[in-house]
């Protein structure tokens, strides 16, 4: 059950330091990094996401959790992937009221939660990241992805 009343809204600003970027989707691009790319098994750490809208569109995507609405997935060289985030679709939504709205020229960052469950085997992965987003007044949805990051787990 969740009941949600908050609001996040993206920036302008010209100071941001990511430069490596996932595929742009109508003028929109996603970007993670991490602090160290070297995680212990069985941590939580914070994966710093960056959506920016280069798009002459106002976007918004809803937030169910602490995550903020992305997906994280870790996946190795042989094909195994773990997801790092909550599935938001299984969430019994009581009442939804919480978004996040990003202008025209606008970036909105912000650090999501990742959980390195003690199932995920010790190895070398790519860490990846999704977020859907509407353009205003259209639909259906789009899907964001970010870059990828090269992360070891141990």
């Amino acid at each position: 059950m969740v009941f949600l009343a908050n609001f996040c809204k993206g920036q302008s600003d010209n100071s941001l330091s990511a430069t490596n970027w996932g595929q742009s989707v109508n003028g929109v691009e996603l970007s993670i990094s991490l602090s160290n790319n070297v995680i212990p098994l069985g941590s939580t750490t914070r994966l710093q996401c960056r959506v920016k809208n280069s798009s002459t569109n106002f976007i918004t995507w809803g937030v169910l959790s602490p995550a903020q609405g992305f997906t994280v997935s870790l996946t190795n060289n042989l094909g195994k992937a773990y997801r790092l985030t909550p599935d938001e679709s299984k969430f019994t939504i009581i009442s939804y009221s919480s978004t996040c709205e990003v202008e025209a020229g606008e970036t909105y960052e912000c650090s999501v939660p990742i959980v390195i469950g003690k199932n995920v085997e010790p190895g070398n992965y790519q860490l990846e990241a999704n977020q859907h987003f509407l353009i205003r007044g259209k639909r259906p949805s789009h899907e964001l992805t970010s870059n990828l990051l090269d992360v070891q787990i141990k």
